[in-house]
């Protein structure tokens, strides 16, 4: 079982370490700065890139916890991105009922 662990990239302690390491300061003010766009109205949601680290992802997630924001993690293969928006419903649900309802769904069946 240890190399199951090490080829999902490591144990539970391992992840949760990764998760609390450090996040650089400039990287904290690039969150905040697009939170607060985000809770001001100015824009809708925006998307964290890929390359944020698993203690910056759970920085975002805690600072758009404490503004009141919605987010959610969205896989993009192998990689992860938190999304964030000001909507009543997370933007993955948001998009998948605004394609459920599209112009087919207007149309009478025949």
């Amino acid at each position: 079982a240890p190399e199951e662990a090490g080829a999902r990239g490591g144990g539970r302690e391992e992840r949760a370490g990764r998760r609390h390491a450090p996040v650089d300061a400039d990287v904290r003010e690039h969150i905040q700065a697009r939170l607060r766009r985000i809770a001001s109205g100015a824009v809708a949601s925006h998307t964290f890139p890929q390359s944020y680290t698993p203690a910056e992802r759970a920085a975002v997630h805690a600072a758009a916890s404490q503004l009141g924001l919605q987010h959610v993690n969205q896989a993009l293969g192998k990689a992860t991105v938190v999304v964030v928006s000001n909507q009543a419903a997370p933007p993955a649900a948001t998009a998948a009922t605004a394609a459920s309802a599209g112009p087919a769904s207007a149309a009478p069946a025949s």
